[in-house]
């Protein structure tokens, strides 16, 4: 059964999608009139629905609505920028794999954009977090933060959340160096790496260095291996 994702879903009743998904499930998709199909609001609400009507009075009839639980524990990236196209497909993969939040920043070897373009990057890349959602079924958003300096980042309980960084020719990442029970951010520098300094900065802010692989890996890459280990380290 398709599934989508929507803002607001309500308890019963009908509802009118935004035009953006009409044109999915109208144009895109063909949907007919009586079809089935799931809505998720991405904070745990998820609802089976009845195409009603078509094109511009396309309705969804709600017919039953659950919620599920909140995950216990959060996984934050933390993503030097790197060209755009290459950071949509980063977006898309890492809510796939199971990310909770992305915080896009710029460090000393980022290809930064011009500074006005970063509300409009934020939005799009959100777009993008919220369609792969509704395709990976998954129930809760991946949301996207507005582009940072990675000298701005603040750390919070240490007891509580585990941070994770990555360096070349270190101990390398293994599912039995992950914590259980506790919230996971881990930052993944730009292609050349984190300077000497901006290391020194993370261990000082409570992050654990580890390598990956004996290879070098894209920004994006690096992304999708950290997060494949931590789906790993839940499951053993």
């Amino acid at each position: 059964m398709k599934r989508f994702y929507v803002p607001n879903i309500p308890g019963s009743g009908e509802m009118a999608p935004e035009d953006d998904l009409k044109h999915r499930v109208n144009d895109v998709l063909r949907f007919s009139e009586g079809e089935e199909l799931e809505l998720i609001d991405g904070k745990g609400t998820i609802a089976k629905a009845i195409v009603k009507g078509k094109n511009k009075n396309l309705r969804f009839l709600i017919e039953a609505v659950e919620s599920v639980p909140v995950p216990k524990n959060s996984v934050t990236a933390l993503v030097s920028l790197i060209r755009r196209e290459r950071f949509d497909v980063m977006v898309e993969k890492a809510v796939e794999l199971g990310a909770s939040k992305i915080v896009p920043f710029v460090c000393e070897r980022s290809r930064p954009y011009s500074g006005d373009s970063y509300e409009k990057l934020r939005e799009r890349w959100q777009r993008i977090a919220d369609q792969a959602l509704s395709q990976c079924k998954r129930y809760f958003r991946c949301e996207v933060e507005d582009v940072i300096e990675l000298s701005e980042l603040k750390t919070n309980d240490k007891s509580k959340t585990q941070f994770l960084s990555f360096h070349p020719g270190l101990k390398p990442l293994l599912p039995s160096n992950i914590q259980n029970n506790v919230d996971i951010v881990f930052a993944i520098g730009p292609e050349g790496g984190f300077t000497d300094d901006e290391n020194k900065s993370l261990e000082d802010k409570g992050f654990e260095l580890y390598s990956l692989t004996d290879n070098i890996l894209r920004t994006e890459t690096a992304v999708m291996y950290v997060l494949s280990v931590l789906d790993l380290a839940k499951k053993i």
